[in-house]
């Protein structure tokens, strides 16, 4: 099994709520294909530049497991379609 970080850097327009739904349909989208084990809102922070004509940018981080291989491929092509995400980084973790 292996371990995943999850970083996305979410337009910080969207409301709470909608900032809620994009949480659970990333996690119910994970959970087809493994498991997410952590989920914590580091919150709006300032960007060093603007992304999209956004200064600001709200941060949610997740630590993931799967033991599919192919499951980095099939979660970056969700997050490339998703429009309420500025950027994403997924990194393969040691534990």
């Amino acid at each position: 099994m292996n371990n995943y970080e999850l970083t996305v850097l979410v337009d910080p327009k969207l409301d709470d709520k909608a900032r809620e739904e994009l949480n659970e349909d990333l996690k119910g989208y994970i959970g087809t294909s493994g498991t997410v084990e952590n989920n914590v809102d580091w919150g709006r922070k300032q960007l060093a530049y603007a992304i999209k004509k956004n200064v600001a940018g709200q941060y949610l981080h997740l630590k993931l497991k799967s033991s599919e291989a192919d499951f980095v491929k099939k979660l970056t092509t969700k997050l490339r379609v998703e429009k309420k995400l500025l950027r994403y980084l997924i990194v393969r973790s040691a534990a």
